[in-house]
C-alpha cells in the first residue's frame, strides 16, 4: 500500500510531502471493521498519532455516522482512482 502512496495523505492535504511511514484506516478499522484498500491512506508517524489521539478523544460515533463516513472515503477514493491516483 505504501508503495502505491508514498507520501503522507494529511501532509499533502496540507501543501507538506512527508513519506509516509504507516497505514492507516482512514474510517478506523475498530469502529468500521473495513479493511479494503480505499479505507486505507498512507501517513507519517506524527499525523498517524495526531488522528489517532483525536479518535480516541472523540470516541466511536454511532453506526450511520460510520456508515456515511465510509461511504465518502469510497466515492472519494473511486473518483480519484479513475483520474489515475490514489494520493487523495
Amino acid at each position: 500500500m505504501l508503495l502505491e502512496e508514498p507520501y503522507c495523505r494529511m501532509c499533502l492535504a496540507e501543501g507538506r510531502r512527508r513519506q509516509a511511514t504507516v497505514v492507516d484506516h482512514v474510517v478506523p478499522l475498530e469502529w468500521s471493521q473495513c479493511d479494503e484498500r480505499w479505507n486505507k491512506q498512507g501517513a507519517c508517524d506524527p499525523c498517524h498519532d495526531g488522528k489517532s489521539k483525536r479518535e480516541r478523544a472523540e470516541g466511536r460515533p454511532c453506526d450511520a455516522t460510520i456508515d456515511r463516513q465510509l461511504a465518502e472515503v469510497k466515492r472519494a477514493f473511486e473518483a480519484a482512482a479513475q483520474g489515475g491516483r490514489v494520493d487523495l
